[in-house]
């Protein structure tokens, strides 16, 4: 008798166990067809192959569409005491409207040649203080404002900066 009460209760935990997982299982299957994922939404930075060359997409922010993320820019700095020094950043721009943000993408080669023109014409003295950072973003405003003709650059942020 006492042989069968274990088996009961061995087989009462297995079913109790079968049971749990069982409602784990159709919770997280329920969670996962739940959950859509937009990739739009994501700002990765993609190579987009058009003609001969690649070049990076600007990515207009999905909450806030004035808000475009340039991508990343890698330049070295004028000569300083005999030595180059790289300047890697990810710039993101506050535009004046949405109409600016998809101007941005359409004329990006232009975009990205002017920022690289502003960001390598300095020397790292000039950019390593914060000072000369504003004076860079103000640079970088000008140089793109030249270029869009549907409204205007109001802010440059540096979202990564980095000087090697």
């Amino acid at each position: 008798m006492y042989n069968d009460f274990m088996n009961f209760k061995k087989i009462s935990r297995m079913i109790l166990l079968f049971i749990i997982i069982g409602i784990v299982a159709f919770s997280m299957s329920y969670l996962i067809k739940e959950v859509k994922v937009d990739h739009s939404k994501s700002l990765p930075q993609k190579a987009v192959s058009k003609g001969p060359g690649y070049h990076r997409v600007p990515i207009i922010d999905w909450q806030d569409k004035k808000m475009v993320h340039l991508g990343d820019f890698t330049t070295n700095t004028t000569l300083t005491g005999g030595h180059r020094r790289f300047v890697k950043t990810k710039i993101t721009v506050r535009t004046s409207n949405e109409d600016v943000s998809e101007e941005l993408k359409l004329k990006n080669v232009l975009i990205r040649d002017s920022v690289i023109k502003a960001m390598s014409s300095k020397r790292f003295d000039e950019i390593g203080t914060a000072q000369g950072k504003l004076k860079l973003k103000e640079e970088i405003a000008k140089g793109i404002n030249r270029i869009v003709k549907e409204g205007e650059i109001n802010e440059v942020y540096f979202t990564e900066f980095i000087v090697q």
